[in-house]
């Protein structure tokens, strides 16, 4: 299942940026029934000054409609966005990921498609976040850039993502997925189901979501796979062997 935000007055945050520094990755499934308008799926800001933050959108348009990934310090956006996009789809599920190595390389992957990445490369580093947001921007001001769709399956580690584990993403939940590295991971199988799997990192609900439908059906990885990928207390198993 999920949680269906309406794109005018929903969406979820936490007081907190969970991830306030380089590196970091974030991971999230969508399905959005609007494609004609830029939406945010993840931001984290700085909740007094709309103009400092890293933010993940779907660009809209109604043509490629790629996911973008942007950062702004209050005076330059820098900003990256894939080759290719979700095309107007407004029926299926869609993946998007980050992965920000440092501040000179800020990486958005539609679909674990590494040929469809893009890169920001300018040096930029936003300051004073404090609050992380999904499916809106600006909440404490005047929200703007609401997601209308449904979203899923969504994680965020303190390290660059490997390649091998982008590609786990489409297979695995997130919360199996590198975890040494992992901060937070939510299903979202409700609308009430918005704690976190990991740690303490539970959201509050803006607006009462409903429950959407269900995504891609993904998994748990099979024992003997590579350290990455496997689960924490499955790893310590192996490591005890």
């Amino acid at each position: 299942m999920s949680i269906d935000l309406n794109g005018s007055s929903q969406y979820l945050y936490r007081s907190a940026a969970i991830v306030g520094a380089y590196p970091f990755s974030w991971n999230i499934w969508f399905n959005a029934d609007d494609a004609a308008n830029p939406q945010t799926l993840i931001i984290i800001q700085d909740d007094s000054d709309a103009t400092r933050y890293w933010m993940l959108r779907l660009e809209g348009g109604g043509g490629v409609d790629p996911g973008r990934v942007l950062e702004w310090n209050g005076s330059t956006v820098r900003s990256a966005q894939t080759v290719n996009g979700i095309n107007n789809d407004t029926t299926n599920w869609h993946n998007l990921i980050v992965v920000a190595a440092n501040s000179a390389s800020r990486k958005v992957i539609l679909d674990g498609s590494l040929a469809n990445l893009g890169e920001s490369t300018a040096n930029e580093t936003p300051t004073g976040i404090d609050i992380t947001v999904i499916g809106a921007a600006n909440p404490n001001g005047t929200p703007v850039g609401y997601f209308n769709g449904e979203v899923a399956e969504c994680g965020m580690w303190d390290a660059a993502l490997s390649d091998e584990s982008v590609a786990a993403l489409q297979l695995y939940y997130p919360n199996e997925v590198q975890i040494n590295d992992l901060v937070a991971a939510w299903h979202f199988n409700t609308n009430a189901d918005l704690n976190d799997l990991i740690g303490s990192n539970n959201l509050t609900a803006v607006g009462t979501p409903s429950t959407g439908a269900s995504h891609p059906s993904l998994s748990s990885p099979a024992a003997g796979l590579s350290i990455p990928i496997v689960p924490r207390q499955r790893r310590n198993t192996l490591l005890r062997m």
